[in-house]
Protein backbone atom coordinates (compact mmCIF):
# COMPACT_ATOMS: atom_id res chain seq x y z
CA UNK A 1 0.00 0.00 0.00
CA UNK A 2 1.28 3.19 -1.20
CA UNK A 3 0.79 6.19 1.02
CA UNK A 4 -0.14 9.35 -0.81
CA UNK A 5 2.24 12.60 -1.05
CA UNK A 6 -0.03 15.02 -1.67
CA UNK A 7 -2.24 14.18 1.66
CA UNK A 8 1.09 13.63 3.40
CA UNK A 9 2.16 17.30 2.80
CA UNK A 10 -0.62 18.79 3.42
CA UNK A 11 -1.36 17.17 6.57
CA UNK A 12 2.00 18.56 7.71
CA UNK A 13 1.35 22.04 7.26
CA UNK A 14 3.41 22.17 3.61
CA UNK A 15 1.13 22.44 0.12
CA UNK A 16 1.34 20.29 -2.86
CA UNK A 17 2.11 21.32 -6.40
CA UNK A 18 0.74 19.46 -9.65
CA UNK A 19 0.75 19.85 -13.27
CA UNK A 20 -1.32 18.07 -15.94
CA UNK A 21 -0.71 14.93 -18.22
CA UNK A 22 -3.10 15.65 -21.30
CA UNK A 23 -1.18 13.88 -24.09
CA UNK A 24 -1.45 10.39 -22.38
CA UNK A 25 1.56 8.96 -22.16
CA UNK A 26 3.17 6.91 -18.75
CA UNK A 27 6.75 8.14 -19.39
CA UNK A 28 5.74 11.89 -19.11
CA UNK A 29 3.65 10.65 -15.98
CA UNK A 30 7.11 9.38 -14.86
CA UNK A 31 9.37 11.86 -15.82
CA UNK A 32 7.00 14.47 -13.83
CA UNK A 33 7.92 12.61 -10.77
CA UNK A 34 11.64 12.40 -11.26
CA UNK A 35 11.29 16.05 -11.99
CA UNK A 36 9.95 16.75 -8.68
CA UNK A 37 6.23 17.51 -8.53
CA UNK A 38 4.25 16.01 -5.95
CA UNK A 39 1.00 14.87 -7.64
CA UNK A 40 -0.42 14.47 -11.43
CA UNK A 41 -3.96 15.70 -13.12
CA UNK A 42 -5.15 13.10 -15.01
CA UNK A 43 -7.90 14.32 -16.99
CA UNK A 44 -10.85 11.71 -18.43
CA UNK A 45 -13.79 14.87 -18.58
CA UNK A 46 -11.89 16.69 -21.44
CA UNK A 47 -9.23 14.23 -22.79
CA UNK A 48 -10.26 10.86 -24.89
CA UNK A 49 -8.17 8.88 -22.14
CA UNK A 50 -9.08 5.59 -22.23
CA UNK A 51 -9.18 3.77 -18.17
CA UNK A 52 -6.67 1.67 -19.70
CA UNK A 53 -4.32 4.45 -20.32
CA UNK A 54 -5.07 6.16 -17.32
CA UNK A 55 -3.87 2.97 -15.43
CA UNK A 56 -0.30 3.10 -17.68
CA UNK A 57 -0.03 6.47 -16.82
CA UNK A 58 -0.48 5.97 -13.15
CA UNK A 59 1.63 3.12 -13.20
CA UNK A 60 4.30 5.11 -14.98
CA UNK A 61 4.17 8.07 -11.61
CA UNK A 62 4.12 5.05 -9.30
CA UNK A 63 7.84 4.34 -10.90
CA UNK A 64 8.85 7.82 -10.13
CA UNK A 65 7.12 7.98 -6.49
CA UNK A 66 4.53 10.33 -7.29
CA UNK A 67 0.24 11.00 -6.92
CA UNK A 68 -2.34 10.76 -9.69
CA UNK A 69 -5.69 12.54 -9.14
CA UNK A 70 -8.16 11.66 -11.93
CA UNK A 71 -10.87 14.08 -12.88
CA UNK A 72 -13.59 11.34 -13.37
CA UNK A 73 -16.32 11.33 -16.42
CA UNK A 74 -19.01 10.86 -13.83
CA UNK A 75 -21.26 8.12 -16.26
CA UNK A 76 -21.99 6.08 -13.11
CA UNK A 77 -21.22 4.88 -10.12
CA UNK A 78 -17.77 2.76 -11.19
CA UNK A 79 -16.01 6.03 -12.39
CA UNK A 80 -15.90 7.43 -8.15
CA UNK A 81 -13.80 3.98 -7.74
CA UNK A 82 -11.92 2.55 -10.72
CA UNK A 83 -9.10 5.35 -10.40
CA UNK A 84 -8.57 4.45 -7.10
CA UNK A 85 -8.35 0.83 -7.76
CA UNK A 86 -5.58 1.10 -10.47
CA UNK A 87 -3.48 3.36 -7.67
CA UNK A 88 -4.63 6.97 -8.08
CA UNK A 89 -3.99 8.76 -4.87
CA UNK A 90 -7.35 10.51 -5.59
CA UNK A 91 -10.40 11.44 -7.99
CA UNK A 92 -11.49 15.16 -9.31
CA UNK A 93 -15.48 15.39 -9.76
CA UNK A 94 -16.09 17.87 -12.32
CA UNK A 95 -19.24 20.59 -11.51
CA UNK A 96 -20.54 19.12 -8.20
CA UNK A 97 -23.54 21.31 -7.84
CA UNK A 98 -25.71 19.85 -4.49
CA UNK A 99 -24.72 18.19 -1.44
CA UNK A 100 -27.41 15.48 -2.24
CA UNK A 101 -24.84 14.77 -5.53
CA UNK A 102 -21.61 15.10 -2.78
CA UNK A 103 -22.73 12.28 -0.34
CA UNK A 104 -23.60 9.88 -3.55
CA UNK A 105 -19.65 10.26 -4.78
CA UNK A 106 -18.75 9.19 -1.29
CA UNK A 107 -21.18 6.64 -1.33
CA UNK A 108 -18.90 5.22 -4.10
CA UNK A 109 -15.40 6.23 -3.14
CA UNK A 110 -14.82 5.70 -0.07
CA UNK A 111 -15.34 1.88 1.78
CA UNK A 112 -17.50 1.52 5.23
CA UNK A 113 -18.28 2.87 7.61
CA UNK A 114 -17.60 5.81 5.58
CA UNK A 115 -19.33 5.11 2.11
CA UNK A 116 -20.29 1.92 0.88
CA UNK A 117 -17.25 1.49 -2.40
CA UNK A 118 -17.28 -1.79 -3.91
CA UNK A 119 -15.17 -4.48 -3.33
CA UNK A 120 -12.36 -6.19 -4.81
CA UNK A 121 -8.71 -5.98 -3.95
CA UNK A 122 -7.40 -7.20 -6.82
CA UNK A 123 -5.88 -3.93 -8.01
CA UNK A 124 -2.46 -1.74 -7.71
CA UNK A 125 -4.28 -0.22 -4.54
CA UNK A 126 -3.91 -3.50 -2.51
CA UNK A 127 -0.87 -4.76 -4.49
CA UNK A 128 -2.53 -7.11 -6.49
CA UNK A 129 -4.42 -9.14 -3.70
CA UNK A 130 -1.11 -9.46 -1.58
CA UNK A 131 -2.81 -7.47 0.87
CA UNK A 132 -5.44 -7.76 3.30
CA UNK A 133 -8.86 -6.40 2.85
CA UNK A 134 -9.97 -5.12 5.62
CA UNK A 135 -6.19 -2.92 6.14
CA UNK A 136 -6.86 -1.94 2.55
CA UNK A 137 -10.02 -1.03 3.38
CA UNK A 138 -9.11 1.37 6.23
CA UNK A 139 -5.87 2.32 4.40
CA UNK A 140 -7.79 3.75 1.28
CA UNK A 141 -10.17 5.36 3.75
CA UNK A 142 -7.25 7.33 5.35
CA UNK A 143 -4.59 7.43 2.05
CA UNK A 144 -7.22 8.55 -1.11
CA UNK A 145 -8.89 11.76 -0.99
CA UNK A 146 -12.21 12.83 -2.90
CA UNK A 147 -12.01 16.05 -4.41
CA UNK A 148 -14.90 18.13 -5.44
CA UNK A 149 -14.79 20.66 -8.23
CA UNK A 150 -16.00 23.83 -7.36
CA UNK A 151 -17.12 25.45 -10.83
CA UNK A 152 -20.72 26.27 -10.75
CA UNK A 153 -23.11 29.14 -9.17
CA UNK A 154 -25.63 26.24 -7.59
CA UNK A 155 -22.45 24.94 -5.64
CA UNK A 156 -22.29 28.24 -3.68
CA UNK A 157 -25.61 28.27 -2.26
CA UNK A 158 -24.88 24.22 -0.70
CA UNK A 159 -21.22 24.95 -0.06
CA UNK A 160 -21.44 24.84 3.75
CA UNK A 161 -23.64 21.94 4.01
CA UNK A 162 -20.91 20.13 1.12
CA UNK A 163 -18.26 21.08 3.06
CA UNK A 164 -19.44 19.65 6.13
CA UNK A 165 -19.74 16.31 5.07
CA UNK A 166 -17.39 13.44 5.74
CA UNK A 167 -15.71 11.79 3.33
CA UNK A 168 -14.97 14.90 1.12
CA UNK A 169 -11.78 15.75 1.79
CA UNK A 170 -10.70 18.64 -0.50
CA UNK A 171 -12.26 21.32 -3.18
CA UNK A 172 -10.57 22.41 -6.70
CA UNK A 173 -11.84 25.60 -7.97
CA UNK A 174 -12.48 25.88 -11.57
CA UNK A 175 -12.01 29.26 -12.14
CA UNK A 176 -13.07 29.60 -16.02
CA UNK A 177 -16.37 27.61 -15.79
CA UNK A 178 -17.18 29.19 -12.31
CA UNK A 179 -16.35 32.99 -14.07
CA UNK A 180 -19.24 32.05 -16.64
CA UNK A 181 -21.19 30.73 -14.13
CA UNK A 182 -21.44 34.16 -12.51
CA UNK A 183 -21.33 36.11 -16.24
CA UNK A 184 -17.88 37.19 -15.78
CA UNK A 185 -15.98 35.15 -18.12
CA UNK A 186 -12.61 35.78 -18.59
CA UNK A 187 -12.62 38.19 -15.50
CA UNK A 188 -10.75 35.69 -13.03
CA UNK A 189 -9.24 38.05 -11.28
CA UNK A 190 -11.82 40.76 -11.22
CA UNK A 191 -13.55 41.32 -7.96
CA UNK A 192 -16.67 38.95 -8.52
CA UNK A 193 -14.11 35.73 -8.68
CA UNK A 194 -11.85 37.68 -6.10
CA UNK A 195 -14.74 37.76 -3.04
CA UNK A 196 -16.29 34.23 -4.62
CA UNK A 197 -12.54 32.64 -4.07
CA UNK A 198 -12.76 34.20 -0.54
CA UNK A 199 -15.71 33.01 0.07
CA UNK A 200 -15.30 29.74 -1.10
CA UNK A 201 -11.66 29.51 1.15
CA UNK A 202 -13.53 30.68 4.42
CA UNK A 203 -16.13 27.96 4.08
CA UNK A 204 -14.01 25.06 3.39
CA UNK A 205 -11.66 26.09 6.32
CA UNK A 206 -14.07 26.62 8.73
CA UNK A 207 -14.58 22.58 8.13
CA UNK A 208 -11.26 21.75 7.81
CA UNK A 209 -11.09 20.51 4.63
CA UNK A 210 -8.25 21.72 2.16
CA UNK A 211 -8.44 23.23 -1.30
CA UNK A 212 -6.98 23.95 -4.80
CA UNK A 213 -6.54 25.65 -7.94
CA UNK A 214 -4.83 26.05 -11.24
CA UNK A 215 -2.70 29.44 -11.98
CA UNK A 216 -0.98 30.66 -14.40
CA UNK A 217 2.46 32.33 -12.97
CA UNK A 218 4.52 31.62 -9.30
CA UNK A 219 2.95 34.99 -8.33
CA UNK A 220 -0.85 34.13 -8.46
CA UNK A 221 0.43 30.59 -6.51
CA UNK A 222 1.52 32.63 -3.43
CA UNK A 223 -1.68 34.82 -3.86
CA UNK A 224 -3.69 31.66 -2.98
CA UNK A 225 -1.39 29.95 -0.68
CA UNK A 226 -2.01 32.99 1.18
CA UNK A 227 -5.65 32.65 1.30
CA UNK A 228 -4.99 29.07 2.55
CA UNK A 229 -4.90 27.38 -0.66
CA UNK A 230 -3.06 23.44 -0.68
CA UNK A 231 -2.95 21.88 -3.70
CA UNK A 232 -1.84 24.24 -6.81
CA UNK A 233 -1.67 22.97 -10.47
CA UNK A 234 0.34 24.14 -12.61
CA UNK A 235 0.32 23.76 -16.91
CA UNK A 236 0.13 20.72 -18.46
CA UNK A 237 2.51 18.66 -20.58
CA UNK A 238 0.93 20.19 -23.67
CA UNK A 239 1.22 23.53 -22.38
CA UNK A 240 4.62 22.95 -21.99
CA UNK A 241 4.90 21.51 -25.35
CA UNK A 242 2.73 24.73 -27.13
CA UNK A 243 5.27 27.05 -24.68
CA UNK A 244 8.17 25.37 -26.41
CA UNK A 245 6.90 24.82 -30.15
CA UNK A 246 6.19 28.43 -30.49
CA UNK A 247 9.39 29.86 -28.72
CA UNK A 248 11.30 27.44 -31.47
CA UNK A 249 8.64 28.37 -34.59
CA UNK A 250 9.76 32.34 -33.59
CA UNK A 251 13.45 31.80 -33.22
CA UNK A 252 13.74 29.81 -36.57
CA UNK A 253 10.90 32.14 -38.64
CA UNK A 254 13.42 34.74 -38.88
CA UNK A 255 16.11 33.20 -40.35
CA UNK A 256 16.92 34.15 -44.46
CA UNK A 257 16.88 32.06 -47.15
CA UNK A 258 20.40 30.63 -47.72
CA UNK A 259 22.48 32.86 -50.01
CA UNK A 260 22.96 31.15 -53.36
CA UNK A 261 27.19 30.33 -54.07
CA UNK A 262 28.42 32.29 -56.84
Amino acid sequence: MRRSKTLEKIRNGDWALSTAVAVGDARVAELAGYIGFDCLWLDMEHKPCSQKEIFHMIMGARASDIDCVVRVRKRGYLDYFRALEDGAAGIMVPHVKSAAEAREIVYNAKYIPVGHRGMDFAGADSRFMLDSPKENMEFANRETFVMLQIEDKEALDELDEIAAIPGIDAFFIGPADLSASLGVFGESNGSIMAETIEFIANTIKKHGKWWGIPVATPEDAQKYLDMGASFINYSSDLGAIVREFKRSYNEFSVLKPRQEQT
